[in-house]
This record gives C-alpha cells, structure tokens and sequence, in this order.
C-alpha cells in the first residue's frame, strides 16, 4: 500500500529542474550587462567571455549555434532576471523539462531553436542540450 501524505502533484513546466540522486546541483552565476532582455526558466544561456567577474560565472541568453552552459530552472520566487542579478543554472547532467518543438522520440539528441523549444533536428553550428528521457507526440508537449 502506498502511503499518500498530501494531495500535492508534480505539475510539469517549462523548466522544472528535476532533483535526483547523484546529478549536478544547480550553479550561481551572474545576468550579463549586455543582457538586454530579462533570462527566464527555461531559457538555455551561454558564458558571457566579454564580461569579467572574479567572483561568478556571468551568462546571457545562447543563440542556436553558441555553445551552452546551462539552462536557467523555474523558481516560485521569481520569474524573470535582469542584467546584474544572481542566477542559479542547471548545468550539465541535469533534468529539466521543456517544450517540443515537434514529435520526439524518447533517446533522441536534442537541440533546441530559436523559440527555446526543443527538437531532435539539428541546425548548422547548433550544440546538443540534451538527451530526451521521454517521447512528445506533438509540438507544445513536455
């Protein structure tokens, strides 16, 4: 018999990080000054080399062909980071849901475009995020 101590349910959304045993715990880093728009959960972000910090990482929002670093969790405390504010990222080896950009099928390589969305067809200059753990049936799903 399983034991059910509340009524709380696992809802998916756009960058849940999902904490497992022995995966990678999130990262601090620090939201570029040439961050013009705000980073959100579930953006894919890249190390920002022009921006010297000696004590953080400094990120900003990857274009489809930079090379990723990590993509930023959703957080109920806070939606949305400007350039200067603290960041946590979930680096590689975590598990974080996104949005398919069409059918996936579970084990494929995935890249992600210009949307955020992730798909299993790659573009020129474009790196691997992930590896699906589960298979989308369509576009828009987790």
């Amino acid at each position: 018999m399983a034991l059910q101590l509340n009524d709380l349910k696992i809802t998916p959304r756009v960058g849940a990080y999902v904490y497992m045993p022995n995966v990678p715990q999130p990262h601090n880093c620090v939201v570029s000054s040439n961050q013009a728009t705000a980073l959100k959960a579930g953006d894919i972000v890249t190390v920002d080399t022009t921006v010297a910090n000696a004590n953080c990482l400094v990120i900003k929002k990857a274009a489809v062909n930079d090379p990723i670093f990590g993509v930023i969790p959703s957080d109920v405390r806070k939606n949305a980071y400007v350039a200067g504010e603290k960041v946590a990222i979930a680096v590689e080896g975590s598990y974080i849901y996104f949005t398919a950009a069409k059918a996936i099928t579970a084990g494929a390589d995935l890249y992600f475009d210009s949307n955020g969305q992730v798909t299993p067809t790659a573009t020129a200059g474009n790196s691997i995020v992930g590896i699906a753990n589960t298979s989308a049936t369509a576009k828009d799903d987790f």
